[in-house]
């Protein structure tokens, strides 16, 4: 009896190691998808903020310049579709960021700031992807990339400016279609471009060409660029349009093909696994119909 209570003692504690590293093996599951009817946010109580440091204002110029960026935004009608969220409605947001710009042209001293947000604002928490807010934060960013002005051998693969006969709304910028003659038509895929863009019109609206097609792809995907030309000049891209074709994630296809583990997720990850594969860009790239 004491022999077979021992043994089974040590197959439990062996399950449970296991059970144990496997856990520990499987680390951080960013891509776990919120269980249903869970919110994103959670609103803090009062006695739950952190300390609102006067550090948060040492710019105040640069804050008051962020927040007046996001006001303009709200003013574009598409931000509506991303409202309400957690309870919070358009007006409601839109109200938050003007109250803030106002509060921050007003003046005044660090502490009566603070006491002010403390007392006419909600602060919410991301409950991250544990329940405890733990997040990954992911952003765009500027990639510094070798181009030429001309196509060479090399320097093939080019990025274009907003061709002329690309029909968007003035106010949303909203993509109506190409115009052709008297009528409008639906702007051609990523896939009819990149196969013929003698068609549509795209020879000579190039603006640079570069050496390698997923960082031209890149370039799309993060809206600008730095451009260092061959001939010692240099370029600074930013977004113009689109072909107004809805976006499909590249990096979303490889996980769902069992290219990448979506807990690891990164632009090295997708970028290592183009490197290793250079066929797959004809698989994956054109799938994406925005350009």
């Amino acid at each position: 009896m004491a022999q077979a209570r021992a043994a089974y003692m040590i197959v439990v504690a062996a399950l449970l190691a296991c059970f144990l590293i496997g856990c520990q093996s499987a680390g951080p599951q960013y891509a776990r998808p919120l269980p249903p009817g869970a919110r994103a946010l959670r609103k803090l109580p009062a006695d739950q903020w952190p300390p609102l440091s006067p550090a948060l204002l040492a710019d105040r110029a640069d804050l008051l310049a962020a927040a007046q960026r996001s006001l303009a935004w709200f003013d574009k009608p598409s931000t509506q579709q991303y409202f309400p969220v957690e309870g919070v409605t358009h007006e409601h947001a839109h109200a938050s960021v003007l109250a803030l710009c106002q509060l921050l042209e007003r003046g005044g001293a660090d502490g009566e700031i603070l006491a002010t947000i403390r007392a006419q604002f909600d602060l919410y928490q991301s409950i991250g992807w544990d329940g405890r807010g733990t997040v990954l934060f992911t952003g765009y960013f500027t990639p510094i990339v070798k181009a030429s002005r001309t196509r060479t051998g090399l320097f093939r693969y080019p990025l274009y400016r907003k061709p002329p006969d690309l029909v968007t709304d003035p106010v949303s910028g909203d993509v109506h279609g190409r115009r052709v003659d008297d009528r409008i038509t639906a702007y051609p895929t990523r896939r009819q471009i990149e196969s013929d863009p003698h068609r549509w019109g795209l020879a000579g609206q190039e603006i640079a060409w570069l050496d390698d097609r997923f960082t031209a792809y890149l370039v799309h995907l993060q809206g600008s660029a730095k451009i260092e030309l061959t001939d010692g000049g240099s370029l600074h891209l930013g977004y113009a349009a689109n072909n107004g074709h809805e976006y499909t994630s590249i990096a979303k296809l490889l996980i769902a093909d069992g290219k990448l583990d979506p807990n690891r997720l990164s632009l090295p990850a997708v970028q290592n696994y183009f490197r290793a594969n250079p066929r797959d860009l004809d698989r994956y790239l054109p799938r994406n119909d925005r350009f």
